[in-house]
């Protein structure tokens, strides 16, 4: 039983950063295509540390 739910927490953390990480990937290309975008708080304070 509780490799079960091991397995679910692991899956639904994996899921999330996939989807944090594609839409971090839909941001860049919209920056590349010269666009305005809004940038969520976290994002901002990622790519305030990264520049």
């Amino acid at each position: 039983m509780n490799m079960i739910v091991v397995t679910t927490v692991v899956l639904s953390l994996l899921a999330l950063t996939l989807d944090y990480g594609l839409g971090v990937v839909e941001q860049l290309l919209r920056l590349h295509n010269g666009e305005e975008i809004e940038r969520a708080k976290l994002t901002h304070a990622i790519w305030s540390v990264i520049a």
